[in-house]
């Protein structure tokens, strides 16, 4: 085989991969080129050992137990196909596993050991607001600049890290507004009173005020 299109055949499984997993937002942004040729070689590297595995479960079930025998057979146009079709399918899988399960549990596992070596927690999406606020759950914000609140409702989500400006999108009913400033006023109790985090973009100076959810905002299913 060529040289040239034995590594377009490596490179193939990850290039599908990563595909996959930046729509998932595995990662920030697609890199410079080295580190992309290292992400197209990490994600082909399991693809690739997936396939291996699917071939060795497809050879068990039909009495054959060895590699050798099974891809002894890929020189024919049908298995070929299937061969092709096995790392298609590897590559889609690798390329969702890693952002929908893998990452959050490493990264769990990751700041367990960082908290107990008396280190803080990794942020390594770029932007820690990325990761505090691109969670799935329910946010209620108010944005701040230049000590003025220019927006004030639930949070829909960011730009990617490598766009050129940083954009927040808002819901911002003035049902919101209205909720948020009785809560404030009011001397019962409320979690729009409380303060749950602030984010701060220094080059631009915005605040970004996090509260707690109010319970009787969420949908019936999750209260």
């Amino acid at each position: 085989m060529d040289k040239y299109v034995f590594l377009v055949f490596l490179l193939a499984p990850g290039f599908i991969a990563c595909s996959v997993a930046f729509l998932l937002h595995a990662f920030p942004d697609k890199g410079s080129e080295i580190r992309n040729v290292m992400r197209y070689f990490t994600y082909s590297f399991f693809a690739l050992f997936l396939t291996a595995a699917g071939g060795l479960l497809l050879g068990f079930y039909s009495g054959t137990d060895t590699l050798t025998e099974i891809y002894g057979r890929f020189d024919g146009v049908a298995y070929s196909l299937k061969f092709m079709a096995m790392l298609i399918l590897a590559s889609i899988l690798t390329g969702a596993v890693w952002p929908l399960f893998g990452k959050r549990i490493f990264l769990k596992a990751a700041n367990v050991a960082n908290v107990m070596a008396g280190r803080n927690p990794v942020f390594p999406d770029g932007r820690l607001i990325d990761d505090m606020l691109d969670d799935g759950a329910h946010h209620f914000i108010v944005v701040e600049k230049d000590g003025k609140t220019i927006a004030m409702g639930l949070y829909n989500g960011l730009s990617e890290p490598a766009a050129d400006l940083t954009e927040i999108s808002v819901t911002a009913y003035p049902e919101y507004q209205e909720a948020f400033q009785q809560a404030q006023a009011s001397e019962e109790d409320s979690p729009l009173k409380h303060l749950k985090y602030v984010y701060t973009q220094v080059e631009h100076d915005f605040i970004i005020r996090e509260y707690d959810f109010p319970r009787e905002w969420l949908p019936e299913d999750e209260r």
